[in-house]
C-alpha cells in the first residue's frame, strides 16, 4: 500500500508582545492517519473496486475518496483548536513577565513527486526576550476630606506595579490651594511604622522600594495647616497631586492621584446695638439696653464661644442679662468692669443673641 497517508497545512499568526514589537509566527498542522485508520480505508477501498468490477466500472487506484473526507474533518476540528490556542495566547501576552526568553523552530514537511514523504526539515532556531514594559496605579481610599478648624488630615494611598517585572517608584507630591495667601499648607508622605494614624519624624519617603509586579505598596499622606495656622482661611481648597514614576530606563511611564481638602474654618462675628429703656434720654440715672448678636458665618463648627464687653467708666452693670439663639447653655461672669458670657457651641450658620443692662452714672 506504500507509505501512511497524510496531509499538511500552514496557519499564520500576527502576535504584538510589551516591547518586542510585532511577530508572526506559522504553524503547520500536519495530519497523518494511524495504521488502524489506514487498513480500514483499505478494506472500505476494496470493498468499493469489488462492487465497481462486478459492474464493469474502472476506478482510479490513487484515489480515496473516504480518507480525504476524513482527513478533512480532522483538519477542520484542529484549526479550530489552533484558533482557540492563539486566542488565549493573545489574552495572557500582556503579562509576560520580564526576561521571558520565548524561542521558536519552525519545521517543514514535503513529498515527492512520486508523492513519498521526505525526510522533515527545520529552520534555526529564534530567541526574543521579553523586555520590561512599566505600569503604575496611584489610588486613594479617600479622594476628597474637610479639616475642621486649623489642624490637618491623612490620606491613605496604594501604588500597584501593574507592569510585567520589578520596580522602584520615585514619589513626589506637590501642593497648591486656593484661593491662595499666606498660609502655609505642607504635605508630608510617610509609612505608618508604628500604627498609629499620625505622622511620626522619621518616617517621611520617597520612593516604594522595590515592587513586584502585581505588587501594591501602601503609605500616608499627612496634610497640615499649622506651620501658619493665621493664614489659614474659611472653605480654602488644598489640593495634593501625589505622583509614582517608574525607574525603568527609558520609561517614564508614572501615575497620579489628586488629593483635595477643604478647610472647614468657623468664623464668628459680632453685631452690637444700643437703646435707652423706656425711651427716654440717656441722661444720668438712665438704663441702657445693648444688644450683641453673634454669628458663626464661617463653614467649620465651633465648640466654644465666649463674648466679653467691658465697660465704660460711665457706667454700672444693671444685673440684667439675656441669652437666645442657637445655644443651649450660656453662662455669665463679671470681673471688675468686664462681663462675659460663655456661650457654649456654636455650629455653621448658627447664631446667639446676648442682651443686658447697665445704668448711666
Amino acid at each position: 500500500m506504500g507509505h501512511q497517508g497524510q496531509d499538511s497545512t500552514q496557519y499564520e499568526q500576527r502576535i504584538v508582545l510589551p516591547g518586542c514589537g510585532e511577530m508572526t509566527g506559522k504553524v503547520q498542522i500536519k495530519i497523518e492517519l494511524s495504521h488502524f485508520a489506514e487498513k480500514e480505508q483499505d478494506m472500505k477501498l476494496k470493498k468499493t473496486m469489488s462492487m465497481m468490477k462486478t459492474k464493469n466500472q474502472t476506478t482510479n487506484l490513487h484515489s480515496k475518496p473516504t480518507q480525504k473526507g476524513v482527513t478533512m474533518n480532522i483538519k477542520r476540528l484542529l484549526v479550530a483548536m489552533i484558533a482557540m490556542l492563539f486566542a488565549v495566547s493573545a489574552t495572557f501576552a500582556a503579562g509576560t513577565s520580564a526576561g521571558t526568553v520565548i524561542t521558536n523552530i519552525a519545521y517543514g514537511n514535503y513529498t515527492d513527486v512520486n508523492d513519498f514523504a521526505m525526510p522533515q526539515v527545520q529552520s534555526e532556531e529564534t530567541t526574543t526576550t521579553v523586555a520590561q514594559a512599566a505600569g503604575v496605579v496611584v489610588s486613594a481610599t479617600e479622594n476628597a476630606l474637610s479639616m475642621t478648624g486649623v489642624g490637618s488630615v491623612y490620606y491613605t494611598v496604594t501604588v500597584t506595579n501593574n507592569g510585567n517585572g520589578t520596580d522602584n517608584f520615585v514619589l513626589t507630591d506637590v501642593v497648591t490651594y486656593v484661593p491662595g495667601g499666606d498660609s502655609e499648607y505642607t504635605a508630608t508622605m510617610f509609612v505608618d511604622a508604628n500604627g498609629n494614624g499620625s505622622y511620626d519624624g522619621g518616617e517621611a519617603i520617597t520612593e516604594t522600594g522595590s515592587l513586584v509586579a502585581d505588587g501594591t505598596f501602601t503609605f500616608m499622606v499627612w496634610v497640615d495647616a499649622n506651620p501658619n495656622p493665621s493664614g489659614a482661611s474659611d472653605l480654602d481648597v488644598i489640593t495634593v497631586d501625589v505622583t509614582a514614576t517608574t525607574s525603568v530606563p527609558g520609561s517614564t511611564v508614572a501615575d497620579s492621584e489628586t488629593l483635595t481638602t477643604t478647610v472647614n474654618i468657623p468664623f464668628i462675628t459680632l453685631s452690637k446695638s444700643v437703646s435707652v429703656v423706656g425711651g427716654g434720654q440717656p441722661v444720668p440715672g438712665a438704663t441702657l439696653e445693648y444688644t450683641i448678636v453673634v454669628t458663626n458665618a464661617g463653614s467649620g463648627n465651633s465648640p466654644s464661644v465666649t463674648v466679653n464687653d467691658p465697660l465704660a467708666a460711665a457706667l454700672t452693670y444693671a444685673n440684667v442679662y439675656a441669652v437666645t439663639g442657637d445655644v443651649t447653655s450660656a453662662a455669665f461672669s463679671q470681673e471688675g468692669n468686664i462681663i462675659y458670657f460663655a456661650l457654649g457651641a456654636l455650629g455653621a450658620g448658627q447664631s446667639a443673641t446676648v442682651t443686658f443692662q447697665a445704668t448711666i452714672n
